[in-house]
C-alpha cells in the first residue's frame, strides 16, 4: 500500500537530509507532484513515484548510496512527454539544478544524475544503484495479470496520438527488446520475485499485439 499522500512531504525532507542538503526545496516538491499529477499522465504519474519508493522499501537491510537512488526515483519521470525522447535527461538536469541549490555534495549529485539517466533502460545498467533502479522501474512488468493489464492500458492512453496499426508495431518492438535479454531484472531480490511473471506477462501481450 502507498504510503500516505500526507507523508510526502516527511520523507521528501527525510531524502533531502540524508543527502547531506543545504535545506529543504518544498517548492521543488510542490512543482514536481503538480508534474506528476497532470492530466496527460496516465501511468508516469505520481502513483507510480510512490509505487517505487514502496518497492526501495520492500528491500531489507540497507542499500548503497540509498538516499540517491530514493532521490533519483522521485524525479525518473517528473518530465515526461510521450512524443519525446529526452525526458530522463531533461529530468535528469532537473533534479541536478535543485541540488546545486541546496549544495548537495557533487558526487552524489552526479550519482543521482546517472540513476536517472539508467531509467531510459537503453544501455546495461553498469553499478548496483543502477541495477536497483532500473528493476525498481521494470517490476511493474511482473506484476499481477490484473495489474499488468492496467499498466498497458495507462501506456496505450499515454500514446493516444498514436494511431493503432504503428502503436501495435512499436510496442510490440518493445516488448521483443525485453524478451530477448537473458534476464530482465539484474538483482537478486526483483529477479527472484519478477522474473518469471514478467516474462509471462509480456509473452502474453505479444500474442494480443500481433
Amino acid at each position: 500500500m502507498h504510503m500516505e499522500n500526507a507523508r510526502i512531504p516527511d520523507r521528501w525532507a527525510r531524502t533531502w537530509r540524508n543527502l547531506g542538503a543545504r535545506g529543504i526545496p518544498t517548492d521543488a516538491l510542490a512543482a514536481l507532484v503538480e508534474a506528476y499529477t497532470g492530466p496527460d499522465r496516465h501511468y508516469h504519474n505520481l502513483g507510480h513515484v510512490l509505487d517505487c519508493l514502496d518497492k526501495l522499501d520492500c528491500l531489507e537491510g540497507p542499500s548503497l548510496h540509498r538516499a540517491e537512488v530514493e532521490l533519483a526515483l522521485w524525479f525518473h519521470d517528473v518530465i515526461y512527454d510521450a512524443r519525446a525522447s529526452d525526458n530522463e535527461f531533461r529530468s535528469a538536469e532537473l533534479a541536478r539544478s535543485v541540488m546545486q541549490s541546496q549544495n548537495v555534495p557533487e558526487l552524489g549529485a552526479e550519482r543521482v544524475v546517472r540513476l536517472i539517466l539508467a531509467t531510459a533502460h537503453s544501455a546495461e545498467p553498469e553499478t548496483e544503484e543502477e541495477q536497483l533502479i532500473c528493476d525498481i522501474d521494470l517490476s511493474i512488468l511482473g506484476e499481477t495479470p490484473e495489474r499488468f493489464r492496467l499498466y498497458d492500458e495507462q501506456i496505450r492512453l499515454e500514446y493516444a496520438w498514436v494511431v493503432d496499426a504503428v502503436y501495435r508495431q512499436k510496442r510490440s518492438q518493445v516488448v521483443e527488446s525485453f524478451l530477448r535479454r537473458p534476464h530482465i531484472y539484474r538483482t537478486e531480490f526483483f529477479f527472484g520475485r519478477f522474473e518469471v511473471s514478467a516474462r509471462i506477462n509480456l509473452h502474453r501481450l505479444l500474442v494480443d499485439l500481433r
